[in-house]
């Protein structure tokens, strides 16, 4: 199903982030030029995103404020 872009974020590191109402993160680590939809743990609709002090992704939405955690990944504490 199609869904509305609702935040973007360009990480310290350079990878872009957006994320949709649907609750779905995508990544690009190449300016842009192609995006892929990282597995989350509970998706949530996004309004905003952020990065933590640690490198972490926060998202904020109508469920909260909340640090993503990236599956398959060790989430960063």
């Amino acid at each position: 199903p199609k869904s509305t872009i609702t935040a973007g974020l360009r990480l310290s590191n350079g990878d872009m982030v957006l994320g949709n109402e649907a609750g779905q993160l995508f990544v690009s680590k190449d300016e842009g030029r192609t995006f892929r939809p990282l597995r989350i743990r509970n998706p949530n609709p996004v309004s905003s995103l952020t990065e933590a002090a640690d490198g972490a992704i926060v998202r904020a939405g109508v469920r909260g404020v909340t640090r993503v955690e990236v599956e398959g990944e060790e989430s960063k504490k």
